[in-house]
């Protein structure tokens, strides 16, 4: 039997990812009180099927709708911010107990499904899976990364008129930085490095791992670098992906 918990902060994206385990067979159920979970478990255990699939999600508060209802934590004296602080620090043993913590604050509904897919359906096989993500500092660290970079000590392409409005992924900004001496020194040593250490997190069981790898905007320095390091490894793993979290940001600020 398998048996997955979904909980997380109030309109973290919890009954999206049951729909998403709904839609590949699990048997859902959502809303579950905690203190209902030990004698729920029970009764699954007598059907004795290896087969069976469940995914509960559990509410240690009740959530609030974006739209309609304030934060159930929230009051005349309470604002909405101290609201959800008070509820992270009360979901801090679950998380500290989490097998996967995923950082929905920066993801579409999409990219919600497709991540709870990936690492909780697809993730079965040996392979590990592998997210290169480019990010502004300026914008704050990403969460859900194991291992970070800094790119801001790199030629920024932001003081260069013509190419402020491109990104990284256009062909303008690719020439400029990968002329750079820098820029090449520091693509190698990253590759250096995780060609030495990526199939030791793969040898350990290791069935994801996130690198993030920042600049100050998160607009040309990371995505170029994030790009590359994906097109190299593609061709020694079997998953890597990149995702740009700031990579629009720019056109709105």
């Amino acid at each position: 039997m398998q048996l997955v918990i979904v909980s997380g902060l109030s309109g973290s994206g919890k009954t999206t990812a049951l729909h998403v385990l709904e839609d590949v067979g699990y048997n859902c159920i959502d809303n579950l009180p905690v203190s209902l979970l030990p004698a729920l478990v029970a009764q699954i255990h007598i059907h004795k099927d290896d087969k069976l699939k469940f995914a509960i999600g559990i509410e240690l508060i009740q959530r609030f709708s974006e739209t309609r209802r304030k934060h159930p934590l929230s009051d005349s004296n309470t604002s909405l911010a101290e609201a959800i602080a008070s509820e992270q620090k009360l979901l801090e043993p679950i998380r500290d107990s989490a097998d996967q913590i995923i950082d929905s604050s920066h993801l579409t509904l999409h990219e919600l499904r497709d991540l709870v897919k990936a690492r909780v359906v697809g993730r079965q096989e040996s392979t590990m899976a592998i997210l290169f993500e480019s990010f502004g500092f300026k914008h704050g660290l990403p969460v859900n990364a194991d291992l970070v970079f800094d790119a801001r000590c790199l030629p920024n392409p932001h003081w260069k008129a013509d190419l402020r409005s491109l990104t990284g992924k256009d062909q303008p900004v690719i020439d400029f930085l990968h002329s750079e001496k820098a820029v090449g020194e520091m693509l190698q040593d990253i590759r250096g490095y995780l060609a030495r250490w990526l199939p030791r997190y793969q040898a350990n069981n290791r069935s994801y791992i996130t690198i993030a790898i920042g600049c100050t905007g998160g607009q040309h320095r990371s995505v170029y670098l994030s790009e590359a390091l994906q097109a190299y490894f593609t061709k020694e793993f079997s998953d890597v992906q990149v995702r740009h979290r700031d990579i629009n940001k720019h056109k709105h600020t």
